[in-house]
């Protein structure tokens, strides 16, 4: 069987040849939102190459054990209907690859409408929290809503000893390309009710997003000295320590807007272009891709970004939601050891 470092090392290959350059060329409005020419709504979508991944090939419907880098579009095209140059070749030194039609991922950022209400056992995750939860909505003033992930001591010098943070994603806490320092955290967020009375934090660092190549959308906010926090997971319990992820794992995530969800990892390698409130199209590396289980196969949707994703076996932070298609039937998380290690945080801390 082709060995993973075999598959990586023509994943790099695609990305070069026709990732990097599709980010490029790609509009700052995802295809869907493209209008037809002359005005109207809606039109065919372009075969933009927008992802990748390492999984089992689909034959005629069906997987089989054969390993290959998916390439993810949003339209299949007939070979014979694109230029040579858009061509995916059916092997890469040797490697199989797998033309797989998918929709565009985005920033799971809650819009103005009305969000659904989540399901049990997390009634209350839109409500006002007191001590604070992870998956409790939250976010900065200008953003309609997000999830909370967890509580973290900061390893840098010069921050304060003891002190609790508040870890989330950077279009959560920090909207647009430059940060604003002392922004302010609510929860509620501003979706579900949330008010300047309703202030538990305060921005204090971002990891840097560059368009080009992303690895993390994650950020950190002080936590008020007179707000408590408790690391602990609505009908699961208290977090485990971090790790890795591994390849079809059972996971878990709890966010504001679904609840408590269920899900596999399909892949440890993905690389996606996802389109970023106030930035644009950015080209993620090496992120966790996860298939939705469950009766509704929903896991994360609009509003659950910041969420953790927990091993369904110990509890353990794997990764940080962050984007996926609008039906949340897919979910594109960093790994959280990548997170720790770029914001300065580790450990998970109650009080």
């Amino acid at each position: 069987m082709t060995s993973r470092p075999e598959l990586r090392a023509a994943k790099r290959v695609i990305r070069q040849r026709w990732l990097a350059p599709a980010r490029e060329l790609a509009p700052h409005l995802p295809p869907q939102r493209r209008p037809r020419r002359g005005g109207g709504a809606g039109g065919p979508l372009p075969a933009l190459v927008h992802g990748l991944s390492i999984g089992f090939k689909v034959v005629a419907g069906e997987p089989v054990r054969r390993l290959a880098v998916r390439v993810h579009v949003t339209r299949k095209e007939p070979l014979a209907a694109l230029p040579r140059r858009m061509r995916i070749p059916r092997t890469i030194d040797g490697i199989p690859t797998d033309v797989v039609e998918m929709p565009v991922f985005r920033a799971a950022m809650a819009g103005a409408r009305a969000l659904a209400s989540p399901s049990a056992p997390c009634p209350d995750l839109q409500g006002r929290l007191r001590p604070l939860v992870p998956g409790a909505s939250a976010a900065h003033p200008d953003v309609a809503g997000g999830s909370i992930g967890a509580f973290v001591r900061s390893l840098r010098s010069g921050d304060p000893p003891g002190a609790r943070y508040l870890l989330s994603c950077a279009h959560v806490l920090a909207p647009g390309s430059e940060p604003a320092t002392e922004a302010r955290v609510l929860q509620p967020a501003a979706a579900h009710g949330g008010d300047d009375d309703d202030e538990v934090a305060t921005f204090a660092r971002a990891v840097p997003i560059d368009p080009a190549r992303a690895e993390v959308d994650a950020a950190i906010a002080l936590v008020d000295g007179a707000t408590h926090c408790r690391n602990e997971v609505c009908g699961l319990g208290h977090l485990g320590a971090s790790r890795k992820a591994r390849l079809r794992e059972a996971v878990r995530k709890a966010g504001a807007v679904t609840g408590l969800t269920t899900g596999r990892i399909d892949d440890v390698d993905a690389d996606q272009i996802v389109w970023l409130p106030g930035i644009g199209p950015v080209q993620f590396e090496d992120q966790l891709l996860i298939v939705g289980s469950g009766a509704s196969a929903v896991f994360a949707t609009k509003g659950d970004s910041g969420a953790l994703v927990l091993g369904d076996s110990d509890r353990a932070a794997l990764g940080l939601y962050f984007a996926g298609p609008d039906d949340g039937s897919l979910a594109l998380a960093n790994p959280i050891r990548r997170v720790e290690a770029l914001l300065g945080v580790r450990g998970w801390i109650d009080g």
